[in-house]
């Protein structure tokens, strides 16, 4: 996978994503254009998505909800999502293990 959609910033990191909200499963679909493409179940009203994926992605990446925020795209379906105290080997490995996971799910 490549690395278009990660970027160190210092000591963090900033993930550009797309969301879809609303879907029946969730979890990181894969790249859409140069961006991290993920799924939440939640709807987009009342900031109900972008809660979710907050979550899902400390969840993820093992950090604190204290440690992730958005920084652009409140809004809209693109976001820049910053993690801190984070690194992009490490963000990408948690990322290509998770999309090896949910695959070997959807084979059953």
């Amino acid at each position: 996978m490549n690395k278009t959609w990660v970027r160190q910033q210092g000591e963090d990191c900033t993930l550009s994503v797309f969301i879809q909200a609303g879907a029946k499963k969730i979890g990181v679909v894969g790249l859409h254009g140069n961006a991290l493409k993920i799924r939440v179940a939640a709807p987009r009203t009342e900031g109900l998505a972008n809660e979710a994926l907050l979550n899902y992605l400390a969840e993820l990446m093992g950090v604190g909800k204290k440690e992730i925020s958005i920084l652009k795209g409140e809004f809209g379906k693109n976001k820049i999502i910053k993690i801190c105290n984070a690194t992009v080997d490490d963000l990408v490995l948690k990322v290509e293990k998770e999309i090896a996971h949910l695959s070997k799910g959807s084979k059953k």
